[in-house]
């Protein structure tokens, strides 16, 4: 018995010490204060990606005028499991020259208020603007970690990027670097994002 509970205590004691290490965690936004849901969208109502743009974007306007917001944004693939790979990112001017050194991300497409909603530090360059429509330039904006991984020691932005997995594949200019970010949970290391204005 007392053997027994010795385990017991032993390892109620690394339970507690995992716990206060993952509530230190930073997990690279700021998570009080937020409230998130998801919602869909019915095709058959909204059948162009202009209608379905409009809806989310008066949506969104709509939530920010609710008395006690202060800000609100739309984000599109956050809820892939740990175990995705993301996709692999050609890299104009990078160091990977072999499909098998390419850098993976996650691609994710957000609105112009997303980083300032969640408090994600924009390292350099610029966050995304009314402005970056499908009719403007194309451009991204990339994790800090994906940024080094890809360009060491260099500055990110104006490089130019494509993301390999999708069709048809463009060329899009690199417009800002943000932190790091921990979207697949608080025991999963940082994972390197590229994020597209939705």
């Amino acid at each position: 018995e007392v053997t027994l509970t010795a385990m017991l205590l032993a390892g109620s004691a690394l339970l507690v010490k995992s716990l206060v290490l993952i509530g230190q965690t930073d997990p690279g936004f700021r998570p009080d204060h937020i409230l998130t849901f998801k919602t869909g969208l019915p095709r058959f109502e909204h059948p162009s990606e202009a209608r379905q743009s409009e809806f989310f974007s008066e949506t969104m306007r709509r939530i920010a005028r609710v008395p006690g917001v202060v800000s609100a944004a739309l984000g599109i693939g956050f809820d892939l499991p740990p175990s995705a790979p993301g996709d692999p990112i050609v890299t104009q001017g990078g160091i990977a020259s072999k499909p098998a050194e390419l850098p993976h991300a996650l691609i994710h497409l957000v609105s112009s208020q997303y980083f300032r909603t969640l408090q994600i530090p924009v390292l350099s360059g610029r966050a995304f603007t009314e402005s970056d429509t499908p009719a403007a330039p194309q451009v991204a904006i990339v994790s800090e970690n994906l940024a080094r991984r890809a360009w060491p020691d260099e500055n990110p932005v104006g490089k130019r990027i494509k993301i390999e997995s999708s069709r048809p594949s463009a060329w899009l200019t690199v417009v800002g670097t943000v932190g790091n970010t921990r979207y697949q949970g608080l025991t999963s290391k940082p994972t390197p994002s590229v994020y597209l204005p939705y």
